[in-house]
């Protein structure tokens, strides 16, 4: 039986906690498209409501939802570190 991991201590197990751990990447993405989908509100409505699509629009799209994405990763990185003062 695989052990999940709880904490991380190097980059493997960094990239093991946020990509395959179920409920942390349900969490990241579900926090990701949430905010992300307000902020396109806020920052894209006019623009989206004249009906301009250039590219720089979804350049500027993608931005807000990768923003609170790496927000979110970055929080749970922050919250599952291990100690340098525990024991391995």
């Amino acid at each position: 039986m695989h052990k999940e991991l709880t904490t991380w201590c190097n980059v493997r197990e960094a990239i093991q906690i946020t990509c395959l751990h179920r409920l942390h990447r349900r969490r990241i993405l579900l926090i990701g498209f949430t905010v992300g989908t307000i902020l396109v509100g806020i920052n894209q409505s006019t623009v989206l409501a004249s009906g301009h699509f250039e590219w720089v629009l979804w350049v500027k799209i993608a931005a807000d939802y990768v923003t609170p994405t790496v927000v979110s990763t970055l929080g749970v990185l922050a919250g599952t570190r291990k100690s340098t003062s525990e024991p391995s």
